[in-house]
């Protein structure tokens, strides 16, 4: 499938099929920035925080070094998607750089980002296998999760698996995308009559190997692969002489066609099994939690308090959904896209689905921050702190203080934290 840009409308081609889709408007594109941008920024500032949090954390458990790597893998997944969504959407709008250039950055972001996701969702895996073991069969927990080396051991897993997974897509990326002896399926010349474009008053004929370009009047124009964006051909201000012949390109077999023709449903479904496993392991762990926390004994040792139980229990409910919600949906538009292209599905994809990412990459870090009790006292004790700087007020231990000033001397108040300050306390 390849699509021609002609001054401000698309040409999407595909065999015989000829589909014009119109470019974005500006309004369109500011908003999206906009929303793509903060999205961005709130996702790095919650993950960067997470993760130094952790680091300094005096108290490091088997799940500390997970938590790094995720906040490591949804900080970067961020950045690279934002840089391949984002920034190329904009680029190619505005023309910010040449195709040349902006397609690849489009293609590495778009590697790193499917490594980093797909690395984010393997680390989520151990996760709930982790809480699967410590809630099933808390007596193997110990032997497979509380040594360091057997966690870094699994986090090296956890990429080399990724690797596996993305390293045919990146070989596919970098290959040729047309089969050797024809340009589209069943080997046929696609010829554009008059007809077909009669606003531009030109004719297109695109053959096996090349592509001619005939009675264009002074308008820029660039051919490229529409699931994609790989430029075929482009080119600026040709003119009725400017006809000529593009040079043959590379080709790939019929076994290397196939599979990376094929390729991008069964990446997507291996991340779709990936996600499906975790969801799973996650509703049997949510059901012994609240068996756990509806069955508390004050005096039975064995048994966690009931709001750590709870907690819990709510942290896993909201995962569920958000990997149920967010995670599936993005998946299976992202394939259908690079299927069938029409304009619905790159409107839904593009002022809907484009966002999921974003906040999966900041649930994460939330999520998993009320999880465990030390990252969440860490968070409150930063929030309050920030509060306090708002307010004028000083952290002091279980309370704080309140600065006033009374005849001209500074007056601190010291209010203990089991109650707020009211309209007396602050002057």
């Amino acid at each position: 499938m390849y699509l021609l840009m002609v001054g401000e409308d698309i040409i999407i081609m595909d065999n015989t099929t000829v589909m014009e889709v119109k470019l974005e408007s500006d309004t369109t594109v500011v908003i999206f920035t906009i929303l793509s941008t903060f999205l961005c920024a709130i996702s790095a500032f919650l993950n960067i925080t997470t993760m130094i949090i952790v680091i300094y954390l005096p108290k490091q458990t088997p799940f500390s070094k997970l938590f790094i790597n995720l906040a490591i893998c949804d900080t970067l997944g961020t950045v690279a998607i934002y840089i391949g969504d984002g920034f190329y959407r904009a680029g190619i709008h505005w023309n910010l750089l040449s195709l040349e250039r902006l397609n690849s950055i489009f293609i590495v972001a778009g590697i790193c980002f499917n490594l980093l996701f797909l690395t984010s969702t393997v680390t989520l895996l151990v996760f709930a296998i982790m809480r699967f073991i410590a809630i099933k069969k808390p007596h193997l927990f110990k032997s497979y999760f509380v040594s360091s080396k057997r966690i870094l051991i699994y986090i090296c897993l956890c990429w080399i698996i990724s690797t596996f997974v993305a390293l045919p897509s990146i070989i596919c990326e970098y290959s040729p995308k047309k089969k050797c002896g024809t340009f589209f399926k069943d080997n046929q010349n696609v010829s554009f009559s008059d007809s077909n474009l009669n606003q531009y008053n030109d004719r297109r004929l695109l053959d096996n190997s090349n592509v001619t370009i005939e009675s264009v009047n002074s308008m820029n124009i660039s051919l490229y692969d529409a699931t994609r964006g790989t430029p075929v051909l482009s080119g600026s201000s040709f003119n009725t002489s400017d006809t000529g012949r593009h040079n043959p390109q590379p080709c790939l077999t019929e076994l290397a066609y196939s599979v990376c023709y094929h390729w991008k449903y069964t990446w997507a479904g291996g991340k779709a099994l990936i996600l499906i496993i975790v969801v799973l392991l996650y509703v049997h762990v949510s059901k012994d939690l609240l068996k756990r926390s509806g069955s508390f004994r004050e005096n039975d040792d064995s048994v966690r308090k009931r709001a750590h139980d709870l907690r819990a229990f709510i942290t896993i409910i909201i995962l569920t959904v958000s990997l149920v919600l967010l995670g599936v949906p993005y998946i299976v538009v992202r394939v259908y896209r690079r299927a069938v292209f029409d304009q619905t599905t790159i409107d839904v994809y593009q002022h809907c689905i484009i966002y999921f990412p974003y906040i999966n990459f900041i649930l994460d870090p939330l999520v998993y921050s009320i999880r465990s009790p030390d990252i969440y006292d860490k968070y409150k004790s930063i929030i309050e702190r920030i509060i306090c700087h708002i307010r004028g007020q000083e952290p002091r231990g279980n309370g704080y203080g309140v600065i006033s000033m009374n005849n001209g001397e500074t007056v601190t108040q010291t209010i203990p934290n089991n109650h707020g300050p009211t309209k007396e306390d602050v002057v």
